[in-house]
């Protein structure tokens, strides 16, 4: 089943060693923002279209787990993705 998930505002530390592409990025999730639009641009200025992370939070691989996907791609890719196993 898919669900969608709020991402709310996160605290995060800054380092000198943070790429200057990623500042917008960074600056959104600290304000709480949207991801969606700096992540936009982050991946079209890398010469994609879209984007998709995700990961499981289960230690065995051998049985369906929880799975956790942050994506610019449409819904409909996404539950044809899971429906393809």
């Amino acid at each position: 089943m898919i669900k969608n998930v709020a991402i709310g505002k996160v605290l995060l530390e800054r380092t000198p060693f943070l790429p200057p592409l990623l500042l917008p990025l960074i600056s959104a999730a600290a304000k709480g923002d949207p991801l969606e639009p700096p992540l936009t641009s982050i991946v079209n200025r890398l010469g994609f279209e879209s984007f998709m992370f995700g990961m499981s939070a289960e230690r065995q691989v051998d049985h369906d787990s929880l799975n956790y996907v942050f994506t610019t791609l449409p819904i409909e890719w996404i539950v044809r993705y899971d429906q393809m196993d």
